[in-house]
């Protein structure tokens, strides 16, 4: 029997904007408060600014310190705080500045380490309290360093595992979670004593992030040699759950509002999203162009541009902004050759807010990719329907590789013509012709006057060609000109020609209109155009005025 083929779901996740950025992006951190979105790069020393209210990035580029890797924001005060691999310091910026600038302050770490320098930024939102794990060796094991948010001074250190990769901080518990590279598990640890809680657990492979959900405590660690995630009990400190990805996960983060989980495949190029509710994996997009190697990841989870998430394409020197899109065509029915506009909406994006113009990759009508699709006004692109009959389905495929519908569209049978005959006209005599209509919804107003003509000769026939006349029609349609049911009358422009009749032509005269000469017998003369059958639109003639001007 044959196989159904798939529904192509109303919304899906789409890169909707690529935003170059220094060289070899290693991390990125947002500010949700103020939609600055910053952007480590550890070639460059440097940090950069995206307004995320925009999607540009801003000249507000910060230098750092040696190889920075890892970045973190305070989101009451817009401190930003960049760890430098290479220098073994922390740089500390004030976000509210503008412009180019140095760091506001540095920061020595660890004099347990230094290791190989600082791995991650965690900033507990509630007090300002940063942590930061310091990737060790088997010389000098890892450790945290522990500074004030007020003074920016290191106030204490304690001991974890060998080398912590990445931290995530359960701020209701004050439980701080390490992916430890080496020995290949996780810690949790009492953020304020330093203390283990229970024993490491175990990952299946080297564990390269870590990352919280705040409401409910589940804790989500990538494990990059299985490329898997997986889930851990924050109460009982187990895994539950291990959920498949895509080629070496090196990055994790979590969406607070709408539990969803985002991490990033570097050796896939890719981005899985995961639903935090089923935990499994709902899309798998790909990132950047080919090669893109993303290393960090990072989501608003708050206000304008909440659910936004930003990507950092390590040899791509990009940023990727991800989004939940959902298509929308539009008008759903009409005719072949019909201009037919593809809306891209993204819930809580900022005002204004341009897409690229590559967002939208294919339109295609009953499953065939159209011609002629061009960048509208806003996040729209319009392109002309192509024949058909029935109802097809518009289905859209975005960059990313994902596909969503955008609606279905309805063709509409040919216009039925509609025609009146004007008899007894006298030969010779200069005519013109107004014509009113009547629907359901009432009568129109009286159409303006047709050229002058004057009939000449036998009248043939009455012309029922539609689409070349013109008057004014009323239909009982809506007010954006689709559907039944008015209440009160509509007018829509209709055309049609008078003039010399003949071969290949429509007039009013069926033969030749011609400059009044004697000719003896009776004439008619025939005013023509066409309806939207579903309407039920009638055209007439004033009453009275036999068409006569």
């Amino acid at each position: 029997s044959a196989v159904p083929r798939a529904v192509d779901p109303p919304s899906t996740y789409a890169e909707i904007k690529t935003i170059p950025v220094g060289t070899y992006p290693d991390s990125v951190a947002v500010n949700n408060a103020s939609d600055k979105v910053y952007v480590a790069n550890r070639e460059s020393n440097t940090v950069s600014v995206i307004d995320g209210r925009t999607g540009v990035r801003t000249e507000d580029t910060l230098t750092a310190g040696t190889y920075p890797t890892s970045i973190g924001v305070n989101q009451k005060d817009d401190t930003v705080y960049v760890g430098n691999s290479r220098s073994y310091s922390l740089s500390v910026f004030n976000g509210k500045a503008s412009g180019p600038r140095s760091a506001d302050g540095t920061v020595r770490l660890s004099p347990v380490g230094p290791g190989n320098g600082p791995s991650a930024v965690v900033v507990d939102q509630r007090d300002g309290t940063v942590y930061v794990p310091d990737y060790g060796n088997a010389v000098r094991p890892g450790a945290v360093s522990v500074l004030s948010g007020s003074t920016n001074t290191v106030t204490r250190t304690f001991p974890v595992g060998v080398a912590p990769i990445d931290a995530a901080l359960h701020e209701a518990s004050d439980t701080l979670y390490l992916a430890n590279w080496v020995p290949k598990n996780v810690w949790a640890v009492n953020a304020r004593t330093g203390s283990r809680i229970g024993e490491p657990i175990t990952m299946d492979s080297n564990a390269s992030a870590v990352a919280v959900h705040q409401a409910d405590g589940t804790v989500y660690a990538t494990s990059w040699g299985t490329d898997a995630v997986a889930v851990i009990d924050g109460t009982t400190k187990a895994v539950t759950h291990t959920i498949p990805v895509q080629r070496a996960p090196m990055s994790v983060a979590v969406d607070q509002i709408d539990n969803r989980v985002f991490v990033v495949n570097s050796q896939a190029n890719s981005l899985s999203v995961i639903d935090g509710v089923t935990k499994a994996v709902k899309h798998t997009l790909r990132v950047g162009k080919q090669s893109s190697f993303p290393l960090g990841v990072a989501v608003d989870s708050a206000g304008i541009n909440q659910g936004l998430v930003y990507t950092a394409n390590l040899l791509n020197n990009t940023s990727s902004v991800i989004a939940r899109v959902t298509p929308s065509a539009f008008p759903a029915r009409g005719s072949a050759g019909a201009t037919v506009t593809v809306r891209l909406s993204v819930p809580n994006l900022a005002a204004g807010y341009s897409m690229d113009n590559e967002v939208l990759k294919y339109v295609m009508v009953n499953g065939i990719a159209v011609r002629g699709v061009t960048r509208g006004a806003g996040n729209t692109w319009t392109f002309p329907m192509p024949p058909g009959a029935g109802t097809v389905p518009i289905t859209v495929e975005l960059r990313g590789g994902l596909k969503a519908s955008a609606g279905a569209f309805t063709y509409q049978a040919a216009p039925a013509p509609l025609s009146c005959t004007v008899p007894n006209l006298t030969p010779g005599v200069e005519y013109t012709f107004t014509v009113e209509a009547e629907s359901q919804a009432g009568w129109g107003e009286r159409a303006v006057p047709s050229n002058p003509a004057v009939p000449y000769g036998p009248i043939k026939s009455t012309f029922t060609t539609p689409g070349i006349y013109e008057c004014t029609v009323v239909g009982g349609i809506g007010g954006d000109g689709d559907g039944p049911g008015a209440s009160a009358p509509v007018t829509i422009p209709f055309t049609f020609n008078v003039g010399k009749g003949g071969t290949g032509n429509q007039g009013i005269c069926d033969g030749d209109c011609r400059p009044p000469v004697p000719n003896p017998g009776g004439f008619g003369a025939s005013v023509s155009g066409s309806y939207d059958a579903a309407v039920g639109t009638q055209l007439h003639l004033p009453e009275g005025s036999n068409g006569l001007a």
